[in-house]
């Protein structure tokens, strides 16, 4: 392996670009590896106000050291110097362009905020899988709702990561926060889904809104509710359930139950008014 190592550096000292790409193909094998290993986003970088790929990373470190051992005849050449040394420089490079990564984010780039969600959404996939064995519509919530919040976290300038582990690990502890929360919460565990419900008509026959667009407004006053409140009308309204029923299912009391009647009731009305429906 040593001897098929220095040939192969022999040969690209000589201009053989074959060799050279076949030593950067084998480089980010194991600079990808690495990265899985020691859970590094290796998408979550960029340069000069633009996101790069990190094979251009790798290049850059493999012709430094190349330059190197050009320069100085001593240098060391072994195979497993040559992977300390890959790996060592490319973590180094890869924490500046991690940081100027974080700038994208900070100037609010859709392009950098899309990878990191949706390296964050298969990752919290894998996270959920790995507790319930199963992938819960209502998990995707709980996925959002942790985003949002480390979002806005970081937009205020609350954190500052200096690594994707380390952003990656402040998103797992609120995920999980909000997944020992949900546990907890006897609403979000009965929820009904608003698909599955048929919406009756709450309007007079006189009025020129069609069902569907009824169908539709009313869906969308609910979903400006919370998960309680959605919770209380659903049951009242659709399950035909008592309040009393309500209250100790949830661990409520009824009072409790009421309020958040009226409130939601309230919030519907008011989201009502914007469609010119006033009753």
């Amino acid at each position: 392996m040593e001897g098929s190592f220095q040939l192969q550096l022999e040969q690209i000292i000589r201009g053989n670009n074959q060799s050279f790409r076949q030593l950067i193909a084998v480089s980010s094998i194991v600079v990808r590896n690495w990265a899985r290993k020691e859970k590094y986003e290796l998408g979550w970088i960029a340069k000069d106000g633009k996101l790069l790929d990190y094979n251009e990373l790798v290049t850059v470190v493999v012709k430094k050291y190349i330059e190197e051992l050009l320069i100085d005849k001593t240098f060391t050449s072994g195979m497993d110097y040559f992977k300390t040394y890959l790996i060592s420089e490319f973590k180094n490079a890869l924490h500046v362009c991690f940081s100027e990564f974080m700038e994208l984010l900070k100037e609010n780039r859709h392009t950098a905020w899309k990878i990191t969600f949706n390296d964050l959404e298969k990752r919290s996939a894998a996270w959920f899988f790995k507790r319930d064995k199963s992938l819960k519509e209502e998990y995707h919530e709980l996925f959002c709702e942790s985003v949002e919040l480390v979002y806005l976290k970081f937009m205020k300038g609350e954190y500052i990561f200096r690594s994707s582990v380390a952003f990656k690990s402040f998103f797992f502890r609120t995920l999980e926060n909000k997944y020992l929360e949900s546990l907890k919460n006897p609403y979000r565990k009965k929820a009904v889904s608003l698909d599955s419900l048929d919406f009756p008509v709450l309007f007079e026959e006189e009025s020129d809104i069609d069902r569907f667009e009824r169908q539709k407004m009313l869906k969308t006053g609910m979903d400006h509710l919370t998960c309680e409140e959605r919770y209380v009308l659903t049951e009242f309204f659709f399950a035909e359930k008592k309040l009393r029923e309500i209250a100790i299912e949830t661990g409520q009391s009824e009072e409790s139950v009421r309020i958040r009647k009226f409130r939601a009731l309230k919030k519907l009305q008011e989201h009502f008014k914007l469609f010119g429906y006033e009753s």
